[in-house]
């Protein structure tokens, strides 16, 4: 099923469950929830994903992520708060060859990448975060 809003509905069981996924008028899926883990993601223009939000948070497991964006933000510029229960992934890319830099996680850490001159192939660096108690 599906309506003016870009949102396609799936019954996916015998119990009439159904998920949902909203996409954007680019054929991109922007959302899935209902009787689906809920992720939200976000692309830039040249239609490559630069963010990822997923939720901790058992009330949110039956509804849409981008609804709890606040007001004038998008989910590569939101800080939700610890309490939250909302993790974003981002992707950043080199603005001039477009190529994949860093992928940062919820805390701030993740890979980076960096590529060779001659064939462009990708080499990714982990940064190692510990904390010690």
């Amino acid at each position: 099923m599906e309506n003016e809003n870009n949102v396609l509905g799936l019954i996916d069981d015998e119990e009439f469950s159904v998920s949902y996924t909203a996409y954007s008028p680019e054929g991109q899926a922007l959302a899935t929830w209902g009787n689906a883990y809920p992720v939200a993601y976000e692309y830039d223009d040249h239609n490559r994903m630069i963010a990822m939000a997923t939720t901790r948070d058992e009330n949110l497991r039956s509804g849409n992520l981008l609804a709890q964006l606040p007001v004038g933000e998008t989910l590569s510029t939101w800080q939700p708060a610890a309490s939250d229960k909302i993790d974003i992934t981002k992707w950043v890319y080199d603005s001039a060859t477009g190529l994949l830099t860093n992928k940062l996680y919820s805390d701030g850490h993740g890979p980076s990448y960096t590529y060779t001159q001659t064939t462009g192939h990708r080499r990714e660096k982990l940064s190692v975060f510990c904390l010690i108690f």
